[in-house]
């Protein structure tokens, strides 16, 4: 059984992860919340296997990273974002986050993600680690210019 947190001060996108999560029999919403404190304190009362953090929730969702971190360093943080900011993701990976998706993932990819975490595997947006690997799209450009070619 993986148990699922799920925090996001959107209420319709709490409900959308849920009714998406309720379709599979090996995972459990134990908890939800709307903020970082209410996070925190879920951990507290509940054993979360993966937590899923919007964040930009009020608290912000890094410091929920870096506060379940010492609290519960057993559950999987899986960051949840509409954008994917290089600064952001690296901010929140180096918090202590196991993951960062973005939230027009797919229900089967989203799925797919909440068991690699509860597993213990890193996961990334497939854009993520595209932006990762390839770095600003204004040093590329930079590279190639220097190298000669066209941006």
């Amino acid at each position: 059984m993986i148990r699922v947190l799920i925090a996001d001060n959107e209420a319709l996108m709490r409900t959308g992860v849920r009714l998406v999560l309720e379709d599979y029999d090996e995972i459990r919403v134990v908890a939800e919340a709307q903020d970082t404190c209410e996070a925190v304190d879920a951990c507290r009362g509940h054993t979360v296997d993966v937590a899923l953090l919007d964040i930009r929730m009020p608290g912000d969702g890094i410091t929920a990273v870096a506060e379940l971190a010492c609290l519960s360093p057993r559950t999987r943080a899986v960051m949840l974002a509409a954008f994917g900011e290089e600064s952001t993701v690296t901010s929140a990976l180096r918090a202590g986050a196991h993951g960062y998706l973005l939230k027009d993932t797919g229900p089967h990819a989203f799925i797919d993600a909440v068991r690699r975490a509860a597993a213990g595997d890193p996961v990334l947006a497939s854009q993520v680690t595209r932006q990762l690997v390839e770095g600003p799209a204004w040093v590329t450009a930079a590279t190639r210019l220097r190298a000669g070619s066209q941006p």
